[in-house]
């Protein structure tokens, strides 16, 4: 099957980002939302392009089983990747135009008008990308139209095809973040959609700005995991047919080098019962603010709250065999 292979593809690619930027310290910025600038001044609609409400009402979100939005990223994007030239830069201010979801809808690819979809409100000619997005393609769905949900829910219904991105995960944020960012670099930026994300002088609307905000919290959620990540290494494990499972921790496990190795903890994320396993530091000073300060000094990360050992292994042991489930 397609999908499991591109899951494990794009787990790998993030192991080893994950080791790269850890083994050489790399630190990240929290990029700028950049798109929620407008350069392009103020703009009237043609009387025969008709009218939109700035907050336009949209579907109810739909809730769909889809492969994660990096692995999702990461096919289409190979997809597109024999699609033509390179991406050209955003047009000239002057060219920049307004446009309404009658209008867009006309470029669909299916008349004279040309070939064109919207992002958050934001237009851009997918002329070259045409064998993806035109008539017959895997992607027509989106042509003439805004279906920023769509990109990271994997929902491809009427329902499911809309500008809306109300109540997406973190995740799914960072995954429009990086779309916005695809398109950017690789098509050209027409116009805006006034609706939902833009209004009549193609200026932010209050709920683009919603947005810019949910991207913000979500940038400051993906630098909390990172820092989990280097506070609790994932273990190393292996498993047999004849002798069953294994996790263990070393100075390198996890893609996080560090100085020292730590024990194998089940760590659990309050409210839904799941664990992975983690080495954590059993000597010193807690790394986490979330283990109690009435804990024994000396232990490291032993007392947190949502560290379980694994049953039948010694708690000073680097290595655990695990039962068979």
């Amino acid at each position: 099957m397609l999908y499991p292979k591109l899951i494990a593809f794009s787990t790998f690619q993030a192991f080893l980002i994950s080791f790269l930027l850890s083994y050489y310290k790399i630190e990240i910025p929290l990029p700028e939302l950049e798109f929620l600038k407008n350069p392009h001044g103020d703009a009237e609609i043609s009387e025969d392009e008709g009218s939109i409400a700035a907050d336009s009402a949209t579907p109810a979100p739909t809730k769909n089983a889809h492969p994660s939005p990096s692995s999702k990223t990461q096919e289409k994007r190979k997809e597109r990747s024999t699609g033509g030239d390179r991406g050209k830069k955003s047009t000239e201010s002057g060219s920049v135009r307004l446009f309404s979801a009658k209008e867009l809808a006309k470029y669909n690819g299916e008349g004279e008008q040309g070939l064109y979809l919207a992002l958050l409100g934001r237009v851009y000619d997918v002329e070259k990308g045409r064998k993806h997005y035109g008539p017959g393609g895997g992607y027509h769905f989106f042509a003439g139209r805004d279906a920023s949900r769509a990109f990271v829910t994997g929902d491809f219904t009427e329902t499911g095809l809309t500008d809306d991105v109300n109540g997406l995960s973190h995740q799914d944020m960072l995954g429009i973040q990086d779309w916005v960012n695809f398109y950017d670099k690789e098509y050209a930026l027409v116009g805006y959609l006034q609706g939902t994300y833009y209004d009549a002088r193609k200026q932010p609307t209050n709920k683009l700005k919603e947005v810019k905000k949910a991207l913000d919290v979500a940038l400051q959620w993906q630098q909390s995991q990172n820092a989990e990540t280097e506070r609790f290494p994932a273990c190393n494990s292996e498993w047999s047919q004849n002798k069953g499972g294994r996790v263990w921790c070393s100075n390198r496990s996890g893609g996080i080098t560090r100085d020292w190795v730590g024990v194998p903890r089940k760590l659990f994320k309050p409210g839904n019962g799941q664990s992975r396993c983690v080495c954590v530091k059993n000597f010193g000073s807690p790394q986490s603010d979330d283990v109690p300060a009435t804990a024994q000094s000396n232990r490291g990360d032993l007392d947190h709250p949502n560290m379980q050992e694994y049953p039948g292994c010694d708690p000073n042991a680097v290595s655990c065999n695990l039962p068979d489930s």
